[in-house]
């Protein structure tokens, strides 16, 4: 039982480049952590947005250059499997790709073809196309694939913040004004003060 040393040789943050693809609220924490270790941070968003210490790229561009590509974005037509065969194609060979943001966002099929191939490093993923993932998924048997079941913000101090914003904008709403953190882009207004 000696302990493999030479296999367990890892990469340290600050000299690696990081892409992050969303830079939300998410991909905001992410990066903000990811600058204190040093790394190089790349990010593509479609809102035009800055970020101290970062660097704003075309998602073609941030594949290409990232050793990790950290995914944030919600699931929309525009977003479903923007992470496809060529997407991960165009990612240095030996790459990371992590998925904490909703799973067809992914294309599970060009993931596991992209890792079987060893064209990709390994993966990372809370999510999934199907959920629960099926106990006859390919990514499930990989040594270089870590999952979890959709559980990447599940913590204690995460749902005591669901129930803070939760009556703290039920009292917004009582008081007649807005809610906060409205993510579908409808406004209460008028309704509001009948």
């Amino acid at each position: 039982g000696g302990w493999p040393k030479p296999e367990m040789l890892g990469r340290e943050l600050g000299a690696l480049t990081v892409g992050i693809v969303g830079l939300g609220n998410v991909g905001s924490a992410l990066a903000t952590r990811l600058l204190a270790f040093g790394s190089r941070v790349l990010y593509a968003d479609i809102v035009e947005r800055s970020f101290a210490g970062a660097e704003r790229v075309p998602i073609e561009q941030l594949l290409t250059l990232a050793d990790i590509v950290c995914v944030h974005v919600p699931l929309s037509q525009e977003t479903h499997h923007l992470i496809d065969a060529e997407a991960l194609r165009s990612m240095q060979r030996g790459s990371y790709l992590i998925n904490a943001s909703r799973g067809p966002v992914v294309d599970e099929m060009a993931l596991t073809a992209a890792l079987e191939s060893g064209h990709l490093g390994g993966a990372g993923l809370d999510v999934f196309e199907q959920e629960p993932t099926p106990a006859d998924n390919p990514l499930r048997r990989m040594d270089n694939v870590f999952l979890s079941p959709h559980v990447g913000g599940a913590t204690a101090e995460a749902e005591a913040r669901v129930l803070e914003v939760v009556s703290d904008n039920l009292t917004r709403v009582l008081d007649g004004e807005e809610p906060a953190n409205v993510v579908n882009g409808v406004r209460l207004g008028a309704r509001l003060r009948r």
